[in-house]
């Protein structure tokens, strides 16, 4: 039941463009830590978990399409100024 309901509540964030909003905006923080992108890896791991293969996807196209190298950047920089994430 608990299951069901996490994927009904990530299913209509999928559909709101969420998926989508999550690669832009690690993209767009040029890979600086604050709150906002605290925010949204946590809402990127919340969509994400169980292995939800609409959101996988819907992400992978997007990078696909967009070729947005700047997101791969953010994240290398991301990784290298911490030794762990506290989400």
């Amino acid at each position: 039941m608990e299951k069901q309901r996490l994927l009904y509540q990530q299913s209509r964030l999928h559909n709101r463009g969420a998926a989508e909003m999550v690669l832009q905006m690690i993209s767009a923080c040029r890979g600086e830590t604050g709150s906002m992108v605290s925010s949204t890896l946590k809402l990127g791991i919340s969509i994400l978990n169980t292995g939800n293969c609409d959101v996988q996807q819907r992400m992978l196209d997007y990078l696909k399409d967009k070729k947005d190298v700047g997101f791969f950047l953010s994240i290398q920089a991301l990784m290298q100024t911490c030794r762990y994430v506290s989400l």
